[in-house]
């Protein structure tokens, strides 16, 4: 696994700063918007870029991950964007985790996700949920998200 730099306030997002993990997080710096996702590979189970794949880790196989996943998938051993596609599933987890402020992915998923996500005129948000105090003026948005 590649080494990772020290986390400080210049390479990581600002909502990463107040968390009692920040200092020994390993996915803080790939929190950022202009993160780039990666093409993954499956090895044992977890997801891994290239940088953190390890070939032959504990005996498995690794082979790329492909295909559809019900929520934002993340290299499990630093955090960058996996390059896959969202089922309905996971456009409407992306939906509702961004309207209930993103946690840790808040500033990466918009960026990353945006062609799953409806930029509202209203609030200037991506993924509006008529949450932001619209007033449901985006009307039934539903058909208007990719769907995969």
């Amino acid at each position: 696994m590649h080494v990772t730099p020290i986390n400080t306030v210049e390479n990581t997002p600002t909502h990463c700063h107040s968390c009692h993990a920040f200092v020994d997080c390993k996915q803080a710096q790939n929190m950022v918007a202009n993160t780039l996702p990666v093409e993954g590979w499956v090895c044992g189970g977890d997801v891994y870029c290239a940088d953190c794949l390890q070939s032959g880790q504990d005996g498995f196989d690794e082979y790329p991950y492909s295909g559809e996943s019900d929520s934002p998938t993340h290299c499990t051993g630093c955090g960058v964007p996996i390059i896959h596609d969202l089922t309905a599933e996971g456009v409407e987890y992306l939906r509702e985790a961004l309207a209930d402020g993103g946690g840790c992915c808040a500033e990466v998923w918009p960026t990353v996700w945006a062609d799953y996500l409806v930029w509202c005129p209203y609030c200037g948000s991506n993924g509006c949920t008529d949450d932001n105090g619209c007033d449901g003026r985006m009307g039934d948005i539903d058909g208007l998200i990719r769907d995969g």
